[in-house]
């Protein structure tokens, strides 16, 4: 193999430990849903999910929603709303995983690096590096309409056996050609960050890169998805130890309608947020940083000084 594992393990540690800068895009990355556990925190509630009643989110969503339903306007606005905040999230992601990428090749060509010059990079590469991520989720999207259509043409059947072969086929196939894809989407972010590449031409790149080197990126994957497993493993470790204190305090807020208590049961929310944020975004950074270092190993580039490609 081309890579070697156990240095970009090591660096990865040491620009997570030494380089501080790169956690505002990985707190940022985590705000957006972008990490591994398709948790955002810009939506999503550190309390468990059997006491998701005692969310300020929760009560307050559950209100507006019911208010809404009876008051057209107001439903449509709340729809624009959510449009528009997806937009932002979409927007964000982009951002500030690509200037992570560019911040990762900085320190490792030993650059001037720093917040102002990763965030270079990640303006430069933003309407791509959005393109992708959209092509990417309308690909999903559409390889997910053959299990639904099946699925929808034996309902009601009484056949047992046929439907089952048939939908552990598609649903497998489905991941596999999902998984495939986002090692492409990996490869090409890094083609369009780090040599200014179009959208189309970076998923060629991307290809051709794999086609040659893909016992490494694979190694890559392996390592990335390890990573990924003892993020969930260590997010839910922490939450499972402090967010009960929390929620038993939402508890007694909620059921002796007390002022001061849910005063004080909002600021540990986001306290608790806050320290789940810290979690999720070092994972997050982790993981970005090990595809980066990866892929400076088996596609030496130079971060481009002409104009980027457009698509």
């Amino acid at each position: 193999m081309t890579i070697e594992i156990g240095y970009i393990f090591r660096r990865m540690l040491e620009i997570i430990r030494k380089d501080r800068f790169l956690w505002l895009f990985a707190f940022f990355i985590a705000f957006s849903g972008a990490a591994s556990q398709s948790y955002s925190l810009s939506f999503s509630s550190p309390i468990p999910r059997g006491f998701t009643a005692f969310s300020p989110w929760h009560k307050a969503g559950e209100k507006l929603t019911s208010f809404a339903s009876l008051h057209m306007p107001l439903k449509v606005f709340l729809i624009v709303v959510a449009v528009v905040i997806g937009l932002a999230m979409l927007a964000l992601r982009a951002f500030s995983e690509g200037s992570a990428i560019g911040g990762v090749a900085d320190l490792e060509a030993e650059r001037p690096s720093g917040i102002r010059s990763a965030a270079r990079h990640g303006w430069a590469a933003f309407f791509r590096f959005v393109a992708i991520v959209v092509l990417y989720a309308i690909l999903s999207a559409a390889l997910a309409v053959p299990s639904v259509l099946y699925l929808n043409a034996f309902k009601g059947s009484k056949q047992f056996v046929i439907p089952c072969l048939g939908g552990i086929v598609l649903g497998v196939g489905f991941i596999v050609v999902v998984l495939f894809a986002g090692i492409i989407v990996q490869l090409a972010e890094r083609f369009i960050v780090l040599e200014g590449s179009g959208v189309f031409h970076s998923i060629k790149q991307a290809l051709n890169a794999f086609r040659v080197y893909w016992r490494d990126v694979l190694a890559t994957w392996a390592m990335v998805l390890g990573v990924n497993l003892v993020s969930l493993l260590v997010t839910m470790i922490v939450l499972g130890i402090i967010s009960w204190p929390f929620t038993w305090l939402f508890k007694l807020s909620y059921d002796h309608h007390s002022v001061p208590l849910a005063a004080l049961a909002i600021l540990a929310f986001f306290v608790l947020w806050g320290l789940v944020s810290l979690v999720i975004g070092a994972f997050a950074l982790a993981a970005s940083t090990t595809w980066t270092l990866s892929f400076l190993q088996i596609e030496p580039v130079a971060l481009p000084t002409r104009s980027p490609a457009a698509f």
